[in-house]
């Protein structure tokens, strides 16, 4: 069913966005971080994911394993740090798209910033 009824014609592209940045949370950061990571992936952007510093371990050595596994260097990034490296993460020009997980304080914070 054409959604705008006759002569119309309804298309969906799908294209790289460039580099996305990933935010994760402190719990499950794994499970997480592959689901964002896999069809930011898939879809042929770069990631830099941001783990919480609690918890940035499964996600240092899911780097090591894609490394190992041939992902190209710079694919997949990952940046450890507190809230100030991730204001800098979001601010940075090269990046086109925020993603992230977490409460709704610190998310009212990254939106502020990713939309600013």
């Amino acid at each position: 069913i054409p959604p705008f009824g006759p002569g119309y014609i309804n298309q969906v592209r799908r294209f790289p966005l460039g580099v996305v940045a990933q935010i994760t949370p402190f719990n499950h950061p794994l499970l997480i971080t592959i689901k964002k990571l896999a069809p930011a992936l898939a879809t042929g952007n770069a990631v830099v994911i941001k783990p919480s510093e609690l918890a940035p371990a499964s996600i240092i050595e899911l780097a090591h394993l894609c490394t190992e596994a041939g992902l190209p260097k710079g694919v997949m990034n990952v940046v450890l740090g507190d809230k100030e490296v991730c204001s800098s993460l979001i601010q940075d020009s090269t990046i086109v798209k925020v993603d992230f997980t977490g409460g709704p304080a610190t998310g009212k914070v990254i939106g502020g910033q990713a939309g600013a």
